[in-house]
């Protein structure tokens, strides 16, 4: 067997496999057949012979938590998914990003946008010990153009210009 373990291996129909090995410094769990993406790797509990899936990778890189089926709500396909399991009429929290701590110029920033970091960022924090949060653009060197601040007393900045414009019919 050498450096893997295969705990299903079929030849037939493009060779299903399922197993775990060791390749150049990396420890690899794989699952399903080729090509294939409806496979993958769930994550869960298992009492009395029932199995609760939290957490599923699929073999096309989907991931999903809290969700069978990684897609967003349009079923447009979605490499992250994050599902509330809360219920009808509950708000929970669905997501948490944090920085590395808590002291005075601390934060965390999400980022949405192209391969070349051109797009959004969000980013939150505290100066002193008052929390503040910033939406802006980033561009391909990293960075980051401020467009809306908010700050703890309900107040927002708009940095450069606004504009409106009124529909013309």
């Amino acid at each position: 067997v050498g450096s893997k373990i295969d705990f299903y291996h079929t030849t037939s129909g493009g060779g299903d496999r399922y197993g775990i090995e060791v390749q150049s410094s990396e420890l690899r769990i794989h699952s399903g057949a080729q090509g294939a993406s409806t496979g993958g790797i769930t994550f869960g509990k298992k009492t009395t012979g029932t199995f609760t899936e939290a957490m599923r990778i699929r073999n096309d890189g989907n991931v999903g938590i809290g969700t069978t089926t990684p897609y967003a709500f349009d079923t447009t396909a979605t490499k992250f998914h994050v599902k509330n399991d809360a219920g009808a009429g509950n708000v929970a929290e669905v997501a948490r990003f944090e920085g590395s701590s808590d002291a005075t110029g601390s934060g965390a920033v999400v980022r949405i946008g192209t391969s070349n970091d051109r797009g959004m960022y969000f980013q939150a924090g505290r100066t002193g010990s008052v929390p503040y949060a910033e939406i802006g653009t980033t561009e391909y060197n990293g960075a980051k153009t401020l467009a809306i601040t908010l700050d703890n007393a309900g107040n927002t900045a708009f940095a450069g210009n606004i504009s409106a414009g009124v529909a013309q019919i």
